[in-house]
């Protein structure tokens, strides 16, 4: 594997801890870095606009780089796809939900009537409605209990973004729609799905099946948080691509 930057990008909620230390078993051979998203965890007095601060980011790389997003992440890692963000040259998407604009999936919890339930939930009573989705996140692990306790151990409620910050971020999550650009790129991309991802379920992208420069894998037994127990999994097949 050639020597690359690396950025990681987390998802919605968890700030880059979310990583559980998957940044550490590349970081001998790479220079990788941890982005915090405006209002998450060393960048939370950031008030920036989501989308504009990810191209900033995207803009800013002046020697080839790999980015590696999850969840949410991956929706805004679409936008590096554009031309405009050349030294962007991999990108890896792990349990992302890449299709929701207008777009209303039964066949997963993140969809259109779950995400506006869940800001209602919120404001309602934000403690019941974060504990359920952390657990929302590794349900269907076979460390389903361990990644439960070493995740709320991770993430005292107190340190996570404030309701405004995450309700913002579920309109954004509904609203950011950047499906073509995965459709028209050139770059290399690796779309990386848990079989056992309760909250994304099985996504296969069929209009995507003669693109090569776009790969596909199914990691089997993996919940929608895999950095906590199945690190290793993640390594082998990222490595592989990049």
């Amino acid at each position: 594997m050639d020597k690359h930057k690396i950025l990681f990008l987390h998802g919605w909620l968890f700030d880059s801890r979310i990583w559980f230390g998957l940044d550490e078993l590349f970081s001998k051979e790479n220079q990788t870095i941890l982005i915090d998203l405006p209002g998450y965890g060393k960048n939370k007095e950031n008030k920036s606009n989501i989308r504009d601060y990810c191209k900033e980011i995207f803009s800013n790389q002046t020697s080839p780089t790999v980015l590696i997003s999850w969840s949410f992440g991956g929706t805004l890692a679409l936008l590096s796809l554009s031309k405009y963000y050349p030294f962007i040259k991999k990108v890896v998407i792990i349990n992302s939900h890449l299709r929701l604009m207008n777009y209303m999936d039964e066949n997963s919890e993140i969809n259109l009537k779950n995400i506006n339930n869940m800001k209602e939930d919120l404001a309602s009573d934000r403690e019941k409605t974060l504990k359920k989705f952390f657990f929302q996140c590794i349900k269907g692990s076979s460390e389903e209990l361990n990644d439960y306790k070493l995740l709320t151990e991770k993430f005292n409620l107190s340190t996570l973004p404030d309701n405004k910050i995450l309700i913002d971020g579920l309109d954004d999550i509904i609203n950011i729609n950047c499906y073509n650009n995965l459709r028209d790129t050139k770059k290399e991309v690796l779309i990386i799905s848990g079989s056992k991802d309760h909250l994304v379920g099985k996504k296969l992208y069929p209009e995507f099946k003669n693109n090569k420069n776009i790969s596909f894998c199914s990691l089997q037994n993996i919940p929608h948080i895999p950095f906590i127990s199945f690190k290793r999994e993640l390594v082998d097949t990222i490595r592989k691509f990049i």
